[in-house]
């Protein structure tokens, strides 16, 4: 549904990712399934989803001129992951979600290394030196 699914504007992101959060996570719980298979698949699948517009999941890619900007690629799903859980006792998703954490951190590896921002914006140095800090 994603590759056929339009986002253009930020106010269309931000509702498609309210739309997806709980796939995610459902996605999520999957990631520590006891059938290998099946926890592969949804390590896969938001893989894909963390490769935003160049994965097989970009949003809008079989439209024609579609020019989407996508979900946000790993900073949406480290959001989920990071983000308030709906199942806090549950330690499948947990277990999940560190499953998925090393994948990414093998996967992704510059996107949690510390970055230096040059120039006067301070806040944004320190946003982004918060991700690689806090995983």
């Amino acid at each position: 549904m994603l590759v056929y699914t339009p986002c253009h504007s930020a106010s269309e992101r931000s509702r498609l990712q309210q739309l997806l959060r709980p796939v995610v996570e459902t996605i999520l719980v999957k990631c520590a399934d006891a059938n290998s298979r099946t926890s592969q698949l949804s390590v896969s699948t938001l893989l894909e989803l963390c490769k935003a517009q160049v994965g097989e999941l970009a949003v809008g890619r079989e439209i024609l001129k579609a020019g989407s900007i996508g979900i946000g690629g790993v900073d949406f799903v480290l959001n989920c992951i990071l983000g308030p859980q709906t199942e806090a006792n549950n330690w499948q998703a947990l277990m999940g979600r560190l499953c998925l954490i090393d994948r990414l951190l093998l996967e992704f590896p510059a996107e949690f290394y510390p970055h230096i921002v040059s120039g006067g914006d301070c806040h944004q140095s320190q946003t982004l030196g918060e991700r690689s800090v806090i995983l």
